[in-house]
C-alpha cells in the first residue's frame, strides 16, 4: 500500500483553474470540446505556448484523430485558442496558443461581475443615468422611448440599465441604438423573463457576434467606465 501511495504521490499535478469548469459552458465550450482542452493543457507543460501531439490525446481518449482535428480547428475559428502556423490536412503535431481561452473565461468573468452589481434603478435614477451617459439633457425622444420600455413594453429596469451599459462599451450612447439593442433582446427572449447575469453576458456576446465587432483581447484590462453608474 505505501509503494502504491509512494507512486501516487510522485506524479506530476496539472493545476486548471476552478474558472474553466465554472465558465466553459457559459463561454460557449461544448463538453467534447473542453475534453479536448484538459488534455492540451497538459500537453503545454505550464506554458501558454507550445506543440500538442493529437495522436497522443486520441490515445488518451479513444477519440478518432480527424475528429480531434475537427474540434482544435473549430476552437482556433471561435477564438478560444490560436494556431501558430497553418498545419497541413494529415499533420498530427499542432502549434497551439491558448491564452485566447484564459482571456475569455477571465473577460466574462468580469462581465458576470459587473453586471451583478449594476444597482436596480428607480425611474428618475434611470433617466439621470442616461442623461449623464448620453451627456447631455434629455429630449422629449428620449423621455418618451424610456417611459415606452418601463410602462407599456414592461421591460425589467435592470435590463434598460444594461442596454445602457452596452451603448457605453459600444461607444454609441443615443436613444437609437438603444432601442435596437431592446429589439435584439426581444427577439432572442421571446417570454420576456427577468434577465439573469448570465443572459445578460450571453447576450452581449450575441450582439459582438451579429455585429462583427468581437475582437482579440490582447491584454484585457478592466473597464473603465464606472462613473456613469454613479449618481
Amino acid at each position: 500500500m505505501n509503494n502504491k501511495f509512494k507512486l501516487w504521490t510522485e506524479q506530476s499535478y496539472v493545476i486548471i483553474p476552478s474558472m474553466f469548469f465554472k465558465y466553459y459552458k457559459q463561454i460557449g465550450i461544448t463538453d467534447g470540446q473542453a475534453i479536448c482542452l484538459l488534455h492540451v493543457i497538459p500537453l503545454l507543460n505550464g506554458k501558454l505556448q507550445g506543440d500538442v501531439s493529437l495522436v497522443e490525446i486520441a490515445t488518451r481518449t479513444g477519440y478518432e484523430l480527424d475528429n480531434l482535428l475537427e474540434t482544435v480547428h473549430t476552437l482556433a475559428e471561435r477564438n478560444y485558442i490560436e494556431l501558430l502556423e497553418v498545419p497541413h490536412k494529415t499533420q498530427t503535431t499542432l502549434s497551439l496558443d491558448i491564452e485566447l481561452l484564459w482571456q475569455r473565461i477571465l473577460q466574462f468573468a468580469e462581465e458576470i461581475e459587473i453586471i451583478k452589481h449594476l444597482p436596480l434603478p428607480t425611474e428618475a435614477q434611470l433617466k439621470r443615468k442616461i442623461r449623464k451617459a448620453f451627456n447631455r439633457p434629455l429630449t422629449k425622444t428620449d423621455l418618451d422611448a424610456i417611459n415606452r420600455w418601463l410602462y407599456k413594453e414592461m421591460h425589467s429596469p435592470l435590463l434598460i440599465q444594461f442596454v445602457l451599459y452596452e451603448a457605453v462599451m459600444a461607444n454609441k450612447t443615443n436613444i437609437y441604438y438603444m432601442e435596437r439593442v431592446l429589439f435584439a433582446w426581444e427577439a432572442a427572449n421571446p417570454y420576456k423573463s427577468d434577465p439573469t447575469e448570465y443572459q445578460l453576458v450571453r447576450f452581449r456576446e450575441y450582439l459582438n457576434k451579429r455585429s462583427g465587432e468581437y475582437k482579440r483581447p490582447l491584454s484585457y484590462q478592466k473597464p473603465e467606465f464606472y462613473n456613469w453608474l454613479s449618481d
